[in-house]
């Protein structure tokens, strides 16, 4: 418990951006839609709270989830295909291989799961992760993302996003995930 109070007391210290065409900058809990629904193990616990810098995805329930949806608009992909998260998880259950972050391209035939939550690197340190969509969609924009934060079995969990964007390359430093191109 003392280092989940610990990861939420740390999430702010964001770094600028720049070179980014859309991006969410995790200020705010207000366009972020929990999905309950979405999962079989839903946390009846489960919050989303915001320090004004970034947002701190939190489940108390042990071996629990939640999903949480955002309304990207019609971001655009053509020149800035690679989607970058600047994310720091505590506890999160990277045994699973649904996603982290999804992205609705609008193709309907199939789930893009960009980031999947064994994709995380999960140590309580700041880390940011980059996938080129391009090699995952032939679509031209996304319009809505998705994050799940799941529990491992015997602990809460917390996963803090500074921010989420779309850039023409990986921003330096990043962890670059490698997906085939077929995403289920």
């Amino acid at each position: 418990m003392l280092t989940i109070l610990l990861l939420a007391a740390a999430c702010s210290g964001a770094e600028p951006l720049d070179d980014f065409s859309w991006r969410e900058e995790c200020g705010s809990i207000q366009d972020w839609t929990p999905q309950p629904a979405w999962l079989d193990n839903a946390s009846g616990s489960a919050s989303l709270t915001s320090d004004g810098e970034s947002l701190l995805f939190r489940i108390s329930e042990q071996g629990r989830g939640m999903k949480w949806s955002l309304d990207a608009g019609a971001a655009t992909l053509t020149d800035t295909p690679w989607l970058a998260i600047r994310y720091r998880a505590e506890n999160l259950n990277t045994q699973r291989t649904d996603y982290l972050l999804y992205v609705d391209d609008g193709v309907s035939a199939r789930q893009l799961n960009a980031v999947r939550l064994y994709d995380a690197i999960d140590d309580g340190q700041w880390h940011v992760a980059a996938v080129d969509l391009s090699l995952l969609t032939e679509s031209e924009s996304i319009s809505a993302l998705a994050i799940q934060v799941q529990a491992q079995p015997q602990a809460e969990s917390a996963l803090c996003v500074d921010w989420i964007a779309l850039a023409a390359q990986p921003p330096d430093g990043a962890e670059v995930i490698r997906h085939g191109p077929t995403v289920t």
